[in-house]
């Protein structure tokens, strides 16, 4: 039997046992969905649906996966160790491939190292910052796992339970909005690594792919920085910034398609200021930080969007070459910073901002000159900072409110960066948003937010198969096809069922 329970915010789960055996008569049940219902604010609850009937998951995912295993596959190389990678190389490993697992960043220990003396003023780490390194960009950030893909339930269950196998708090399974934190994904990626190495998957790191090794116009493996991977099977799960990469790709025949993607800034305020507005309340035993998903559509009808919302978070400088300068948004498991911060997002056409977006790879060019323009005016890794009132008229504030950012925020005139009709469109949203949350207009703006999703499209076929490269496949937000950590996962797990069966 299934049913629904409601309980206080700060309810512990021993109140919940005995609501459950109050009602049923048994302690026996499985949480199937967690919400926070915060229609009656300040009174807040938690309502659970629970099964008496349904018994507990099976601790071992691949129960509730199963991949026929079959000797003598083949060789299979993945390259990119993010959710779309890995998942890729658990499936092919567990399906009979012979499986290498290329980084071309650090391990996540050293990787954290390079991050924090790059924060405290050292160089820049080419090869191991925000985007790339162990576990992809996602191992620094909110580690949501929300996503609006349809018909993934099996998948979702199956990574789920698999990051639970490493470490990530049950709750995941459950919860409405699930979420690991940084810190957990930190030590996560290494379980799965040990996982995947435990089980025969060869793991290298500092392995950049220069090149595809072809033979008579087919894809047999890669070429590194180091050495030559001959494979059976090519997949390729480099992330959004592998910008290099994509334009060897281009120049080997794939065929790329510019598409409608995002771009703004992001937006911090003090995380109590946000809790007020959604909770009527400071804080609430038991609960975080609020969070908030907003949309608007702005005069012009544009829609206007906010991105990877982290509540009790942080700023973080997130260029993945030397020179560039953008920002993404983390959080810990705790939600503890004194911050909360989200990306505000207009969607635009690549014809609208970029000149020649009719050639995917001039958009490209277009793209990584835009996050370079604030390093060129700055000099630094600081980044440009306004107030939303100040958007569309171009004045500055020589005070700025403190922020979670590591580096200088410096006030700016947006318009160096984006047309004034985008940051008329933003600041109607800003406004917009002001309605549904007090005080939001008087939150911090802070750099260029650009990668959220990608502007270009790697065409492929159904199975995956890179068109214009036979024998190449690709999976995950460096495909243009998935975006985030849930996405970009089912994406890289759909591709390695198919090359399995």
């Amino acid at each position: 039997m299934e049913t629904e329970i409601s309980l206080p915010a700060g309810s512990s789960r021993e109140e919940l046992d005995r609501a459950v055996r109050k009602r049923f008569g048994t302690g026996s049940y499985r949480i199937i969905r967690q919400s926070l219902d915060a229609r009656k604010k300040p009174q807040l609850f938690w309502k659970y649906r629970i099964s008496t009937e349904t018994p507990p998951l099976p601790p071992d995912p691949e129960h509730y996966f199963p991949v026929n295993l079959r000797s003598g596959q083949g060789r299979a190389v993945v390259v990119g160790s993010g959710p779309a990678g890995f998942f890729a190389a658990d499936v092919l490993k567990r399906a009979g491939f012979s499986v290498t697992l290329l980084e071309q960043g650090q391990p996540a220990p050293e990787r954290r190292d390079s991050i924090l003396s790059f924060e405290k003023g050292g160089p820049f780490p080419d090869r191991a910052n925000y985007a790339f390194g162990e576990g992809g960009a996602g191992t620094f950030s909110d580690g949501k796992l929300t996503s609006r893909t349809k018909h993934v339930s099996r998948e979702r269950e199956y990574i789920r339970l698999r990051y639970v196998q490493y470490g990530a708090p049950q709750e995941i399974l459950w919860m409405a909005h699930p979420h690991i934190g940084s810190n957990k994904l930190f030590a996560l990626v290494q379980k799965g690594r040990k996982d995947l190495q435990e089980r025969g998957v060869d793991i290298l790191f500092n392995r950049q792919v220069t090149d595809l090794l072809m033979r008579k116009g087919r894809c047999i493996g890669v070429r590194t920085d180091t050495e030559e991977f001959p494979a059976d099977y090519t997949l390729l799960a480099p992330g959004h910034s592998a910008l290099p990469l994509f334009r060897r790709l281009s120049a080997r025949g794939a065929r790329f398609q510019s598409k409608g993607f995002s771009l703004g800034f992001r937006i911090e305020h003090p995380r109590e200021l946000i809790n007020r507005a959604q909770w009527e309340r400071d804080s609430v035993p038991g609960l975080k930080a609020a969070e908030y998903r907003l949309t608007a559509k702005a005069e012009s009808g544009r829609g206007i969007y906010t991105f990877c919302m982290c509540p009790g978070g942080f700023v973080v400088p997130a260029a993945w070459r030397e020179g560039l300068n953008i920002v993404n948004g983390v959080s810990m498991y705790e939600r503890s910073s004194p911050w909360s911060n989200a990306a505000i997002l207009a969607t635009v056409k690549p014809e609208e901002i970029f000149p020649d977006a009719d050639n995917p790879m001039a958009v490209l060019d277009s793209l990584e000159a835009l996050e370079g323009r604030a390093f060129e005016l700055l000099g630094t890794y600081g980044v440009p900072g306004s107030l939303p009132g100040k958007l569309v008229s171009g004045s500055t504030s020589s005070i700025l409110p403190e922020s979670s950012f590591p580096f200088p925020v410096v006030p700016l005139d947006y318009r160096q960066f984006y047309p004034e009709w985008l940051l008329k469109d933003l600041s109607d949203g800003i406004s917009r948003f002001s309605r549904q949350i007090r005080g939001f207009e008087t939150g911090l703006i802070l750099g260029l937010e650009t990668t959220s999703s990608a502007a270009l499209k790697i065409l492929r076929s159904d199975s995956g198969e890179v068109i214009g490269i036979p024998g190449l496949y690709i999976a995950g937000e460096g495909s243009g096809s998935a975006g985030g950590i849930m996405s970009s996962a089912v994406d890289g797990l759909r591709i390695a069922m198919i090359l399995g069966s």
